[in-house]
């Protein structure tokens, strides 16, 4: 009897764990990203001050990371993953209840491995250009000069938030925005159209020189374009400055949007590669 009895009271407090863990917010467990491997120094900014980063450690929503020289890290949310290389810097964006998940890079190289289910859910933002998740894998990498997106697997809609030219990027090949709104695309297989935010195909030269074709549709710089990705949807890409020495205050470094990031936040040290 006494055996029962304890046999009960575990049932009980088991089912009442149960029914806690369900009714606690799915979007607590969703959005946070665990450091799973880490190499050498970094750094996470909490407040205004730099604070060591170790593996093990959840990261929570809006905070910035940084990789130093030789130093190598991987934040994990299931099974999605993003890498940062050494000479790094990163913040991440959750978006409350939608599970869309944005992540700005300031500058460095960062490769990104996305659900295969649920590969809509992902977008990259940097100085230069914004990169909508339409594969599964993808790299980064961003200088003071430019930004250059390489696909490993899957699609990838590529886009300069402040001309409005775009295109769709599969495995195997590269789109690179420049710092004066150069678009150039490369890589294996034929490549793609680069299109103007207006939808209409913009010739390699004019591209490279940043030039949309359609009247009136080059944008001024610092403007929003919405980006329209085969009829599913848009995804809006904002050409806010977010660079070394500007990471401070809302994360968007005070720039004028042109890439310059003229940034009045707290600084950190070091200088965009």
């Amino acid at each position: 009897m006494a055996r029962r009895l304890v046999v009960v009271r575990a049932t009980r407090f088991l089912v009442a764990l149960l029914v806690l863990a369900l009714s606690f917010p799915a979007s607590a467990f969703a959005d946070d990203w665990l450091v799973t491997k880490l190499r050498g120094e970094a750094l996470q900014l909490v407040g205004n001050d730099w604070a060591p980063l170790n593996r093990g450690d959840v990261v929570p929503d809006d905070r910035v990371i940084r990789t130093l020289a030789s130093s190598r890290a991987m934040l994990q949310r299931g099974n999605e993953t993003i890498e940062l290389a050494a000479n790094t810097q990163i913040r991440i964006f959750d978006r409350a209840g939608k599970r869309f998940t944005t992540v700005q890079q300031h500058f460095g190289t960062i490769a990104i491995e996305a659900e295969v289910r649920n590969v809509k859910h992902f977008a990259v933002q940097t100085p230069y250009l914004a990169a909508v998740v339409k594969g599964t894998r993808f790299e980064v990498k961003t200088t003071s000069r430019q930004s250059k997106v390489k696909v490993q697997r899957g699609l990838v809609a590529v886009a300069d938030g402040r001309t409005g030219l775009n295109a769709m990027v599969a495995a195997g090949q590269s789109a690179t925005v420049g710092k004066g709104g150069a678009f150039a695309v490369g890589g294996k297989g034929p490549k793609p159209d680069i299109l103007s935010e207006a939808g209409e195909t913009v010739s390699p030269d004019d591209a490279a020189k940043g030039k949309a074709v359609a009247p009136g549709q080059l944008k001024k710089i610092g403007a929003v374009v919405t980006i329209k990705i085969n009829g599913n949807g848009s995804a809006n890409a904002a050409a806010n400055s977010a660079v070394a020495g500007s990471v401070g205050g809302n994360g968007n470094g005070g720039g004028n949007g042109n890439g310059g990031g003229n940034g009045k936040g707290n600084s950190a040290s070091g200088t965009t590669p």
